[in-house]
């Protein structure tokens, strides 16, 4: 009899055991994988200080298809959320730290037969080197605009890229005098 008992309170400690096991085990995966990242993967934060730009300036026309631009432009572009410039707001925008700055009718650059220009969506933009930074503009556009990403100019084209549909959307093309390879 006592083999019994015992057989049967081994059974009923082993029902027990088993669900409070895969239980405690769910329990720790679930708390193991809503964890916080660690503090180097996260972000560094974005300043909210107002980006200095440069504008240059414009008339009426110009102005009038800068502000539609500006009113398409995304809140966030490439996971860099959108900062306030020091000026001219409707002619200029600035995302993330160091901030990617993007200018509306700025002068038009002079394309030489040679040079390699980029068509995006559209839109044909030139990348020059600037101080510290990759500047792009467009070279189609009857209101030319220009992007400024800093560094040294690896992967700034996927900035150009991101921005060619609004331009493309909001700038109308130039009738004449578009640089081949544009097409």
């Amino acid at each position: 009899m006592a083999d019994t008992v015992t057989r049967g309170a081994a059974r009923l400690a082993t029902l027990i055991a088993i669900p409070v096991a895969i239980v405690a085990a769910v329990g720790v995966f679930v708390l193991v994988s809503n964890a916080a990242p660690p503090l180097e993967d996260e972000p560094a934060p974005v300043s909210s200080e107002p980006v200095a730009v440069t504008l240059p300036s414009l008339d009426e026309d110009q102005a009038v298809a800068c502000r539609a631009l500006l009113a398409k432009l995304p809140d966030t572009a490439h996971t860099q959320p959108r900062r306030p410039v020091t000026e001219g707001a409707e002619q200029a925008a600035a995302f993330g730290d160091p901030a990617v700055t993007l200018v509306c009718g700025v002068d038009a650059p002079k394309i030489e037969p040679t040079e390699t220009v980029y068509p995006m969506d559209g839109v044909c933009w030139v990348q020059r080197p600037g101080t510290g930074a990759a500047v792009w503009t467009t070279v189609d556009r009857q209101v030319p605009v220009a992007l400024t990403v800093p560094g040294d100019g690896n992967g700034s084209g996927e900035w150009a890229q991101a921005f060619s549909k609004i331009v493309k959307q909001q700038l109308r093309p130039l009738d004449k005098g578009v640089p081949s390879g544009c097409g």
